[in-house]
C-alpha cells in the first residue's frame, strides 16, 4: 500500500515561537496534498483569515483528511514540546492517532445531519508536554459548508475546562473520578485512554507480537459479537475476518512494520451469522534492538457507516443510469429532426417535440429531487406559507392523475372544510410523491384510495393501496436517505431512495408528521398531519 506523504517536521521551517500566521503564509508548502499557499481555494484562505482574527482558542479541521489549522490563542492546548508549528496542516488522524477515534465522534457531520454541536467539559486524554495528560473540553463546532451544501471543514472554538473540572469534583467529593483524571499511580496512560473510549463504544485492543498473546477491553467484544466478558484468543479473533478482506489486514500489518501506524478497514463474521464493518487503528512498538514487540489500538464498528455509504454509492449509480437514459433519447429525437427524415409532415415534428419535452421534464424533476435533498440537509428549505384548502389540492391531484393512469382507479374521500397554512407547492409535492407510490407498488390491483379528516387540531391525509406491502423491519428506514428495502419486489420497481426521505423533510418543516402502516402482500397506507390554520383574529 502507499503511504500518503504529508510535510514532515524535517522539511518545515522549525522554530517553536513563530506565529501562527506568518508559518502559514511562508512555509512552503510545495509537497504538501493542500499544494502552494497561493493555489488554496478562497474559501479556505478566507476561513483560515477569520480563524487569525478570532481571539478565542480556536481549530480549524479542512477537507476530508481534516487537516489542521489553529490560531495563537489555541497554541498551549498543544503542550510546550515541540508540537507547534509542525501540527500546522497535518491530517488529524495521524497527529492525534491515540485520540481521534473517540474525538471524531464528537465533530458535527453534514452526512449525518448535525451541523453543529456544542459539549461541556467532555473528557479527553492528550499526549503533549512529552506524556498522556487527562484533560476536559467546552466545545462549540459547525459544520463549514460551500453553496452545495458540500461540507468543507469543522470549526471549532474550544476551552480547556480540566482545573474547574477537577476543583468541582474535589469540592462534591467524587474520590473515584479524582483518582482517574488525577493519579497516575493508580491508572497508567493506557488505562485512561480505555475508560475513555469506552464511554464511546470503541473497543481497545494489546497484542504481544512475541507470544501472540491479546488483551482486550469488554467493548471489543461487544463489537465482535459476544458477551462483554468473553475469553478468545489472538487466532479466534483474526479467523472472524471476512475471507476477502483477510489480504487487506495483512497488508495493514506490513503497512505497520514499515511506517508504525496500523489501520484498517474489514467486515467480520459474527458467530449469527451477520457481517458487521469495523475501523480499527493501532502503533507499533518496537523494543530498543529495534525489533517489533506489541501492537496496541482501538476498534469501533462503522457498519451503518459504510451501509449509507454504499446506499449512496448505488443511489448515484442509478441517478446517472436515469439521467442518461432521458438525455440519450432527448438527442436521439434531435438527430432525427436535424436529420430531415420527418420531412415536412408537422405531426412528427410536434411528435418528436413532445418526447423531448417530455423526457427533459423528466431531467428536470430529477435534478429538482437533488436539489431538495440538499436543501433539507442544509436547513434551507424555502417555503412559501399561507393558508389554502387542501381538499381542493387533492382533488386536483386525483384528477390529474386519473387522466394520465389507465391502470388504477383512484378515489378521493375529502373530509376537511378548514384551510390549511402551508406552502401548497410542497405539499402538492408530497401528496403526488404518495400517489405515485401506490401506483407503482401496486402492479397487480387497481383502487387507490385517498382520504382526509380531522382530528383534533390536526389535518390528516392518508393514501391507501393494496399493493406489495413493506416488511416491518423496514418500516423504520424508508424515510431515510438513499434507502430502498431489499425486497425483490421493491427492488424491481423505479426510484431512488429519495421520494420519502424529501416528504419527511417538507413535513417536519410544517411542523407536521408522515407515518405509514402497512402489511406485506396486502398494501400500505401512508398518513401524513398538518395542523390547522388558527386565524389570528387579534
Amino acid at each position: 500500500m502507499e503511504e500518503k506523504k504529508y510535510v514532515t517536521k524535517e522539511k518545515m521551517n522549525y522554530t517553536p515561537e513563530v506565529k501562527c500566521g506568518a508559518y502559514i503564509r511562508t512555509n512552503n508548502w510545495s509537497e504538501h496534498p493542500l499544494g502552494h499557499f497561493n493555489k488554496w481555494p478562497e474559501s479556505l484562505t478566507t476561513t483560515i483569515s477569520l480563524l487569525l482574527n478570532n481571539t478565542l482558542p480556536t481549530l480549524l479541521l479542512w477537507g476530508s483528511e481534516r487537516y489542521i489549522f489553529y490560531n495563537e490563542a489555541f497554541r498551549p492546548s498543544l503542550g510546550f514540546a515541540g508540537n507547534h508549528p509542525i501540527a500546522i496542516g497535518q491530517p488529524a488522524d495521524s497527529f492525534w492517532l491515540a485520540t481521534w477515534p473517540s474525538s471524531q465522534l464528537l465533530l458535527p457531520d453534514a452526512q449525518t445531519g448535525i451541523a453543529a454541536a456544542n459539549i461541556q467539559d467532555h473528557p479527553l486524554p492528550l499526549y503533549r508536554n512529552n506524556h498522556f495528560e487527562d484533560a476536559f473540553w467546552t466545545f462549540n463546532s459547525s459544520v463549514l459548508t460551500d453553496l452545495l451544501g458540500n461540507q468543507r471543514g469543522v470549526f471549532i472554538t474550544c476551552f480547556e475546562t480540566t482545573e474547574k473540572v477537577l476543583a468541582l469534583q474535589k469540592l462534591q467529593g467524587d474520590q473515584n473520578t479524582i483518582s482517574q483524571t488525577r493519579t497516575s499511580d493508580i491508572l497508567n496512560t493506557e488505562e485512561r485512554l480505555r475508560l475513555a473510549t469506552e464511554a464511546t463504544g470503541i473497543g481497545s485492543w494489546d497484542i504481544d507480537l512475541i507470544s501472540k498473546a491479546i488483551i482486550y477491553t469488554p467493548t471489543l467484544m461487544e463489537i465482535c459479537g459476544f458477551p462483554r466478558n468473553a475469553i478468545i484468543d489472538l487466532s479466534e479473533l483474526i479467523a472472524m475476518i471476512h475471507p476477502d478482506d483477510q489480504k487487506a489486514l495483512e497488508e495493514a500489518y506490513d503497512h505497520a512494520l514499515i511506517s508504525g501506524n496500523f489501520h484498517a478497514e474489514v467486515r467480520i463474521c459474527r458467530e449469527d451469522q451477520s457481517e458487521h464493518w469495523i475501523n480499527t487503528n493501532g502503533r507499533l512498538i518496537r523494543d530498543e534492538n529495534d525489533k517489533p514487540v506489541r501492537i496496541l489500538g482501538t476498534c469501533i464498528d462503522i457498519t451503518d457507516r459504510k451501509m449509507e455509504q454504499l446506499q449512496k454509492n448505488d443511489f448515484i449509480a442509478l441517478a446517472s443510469h436515469e439521467l442518461k437514459t432521458p438525455l440519450t433519447s432527448v438527442k436521439a429525437y434531435i438527430q432525427l429532426l436535424k436529420s430531415g427524415r420527418s420531412g415536412n409532415d408537422m405531426n412528427t415534428v410536434k411528435d418528436l417535440a413532445s418526447r423531448a419535452e417530455h423526457q427533459v421534464n423528466k431531467m428536470t424533476r430529477l435534478i429538482y429531487s437533488f436539489m431538495d435533498i440538499s436543501r433539507i440537509e442544509s436547513g434551507h428549505l424555502d417555503l412559501n406559507m399561507n393558508p389554502f384548502m387542501i381538499d381542493d389540492l387533492i382533488r386536483e391531484l386525483t384528477a390529474d392523475f386519473q387522466l394520465h393512469t389507465s391502470s388504477h382507479h383512484i378515489t378521493f374521500n375529502a373530509g376537511i372544510s378548514a384551510p390549511i397554512f402551508g406552502d401548497k407547492v410542497r405539499m402538492g409535492q408530497v401528496v403526488e410523491n404518495l400517489i405515485s407510490n401506490a401506483i407503482k407498488y401496486s402492479p397487480l390491483t387497481k383502487n387507490i384510495e385517498v382520504s382526509s379528516w380531522i382530528s383534533g387540531d390536526e389535518a390528516i391525509v392518508a393514501v391507501k393501496d393494496n399493493g406489495i406491502g413493506i416488511d416491518p423491519k423496514n418500516q423504520k428506514s424508508i424515510f431515510e436517505r438513499f434507502y430502498r428495502a431489499a425486497d425483490e419486489k421493491a427492488i424491481n420497481a423505479s426510484g431512488f431512495g429519495i421520494g420519502l426521505y424529501i416528504c419527511a423533510g417538507i413535513m417536519k418543516s410544517h411542523n407536521g408528521g408522515i407515518w405509514v402502516n402497512s402489511e406485506q402482500g396486502k398494501g400500505s397506507t401512508f398518513y401524513i398531519s398538518l395542523p390547522v390554520y388558527q386565524e389570528n383574529k387579534d
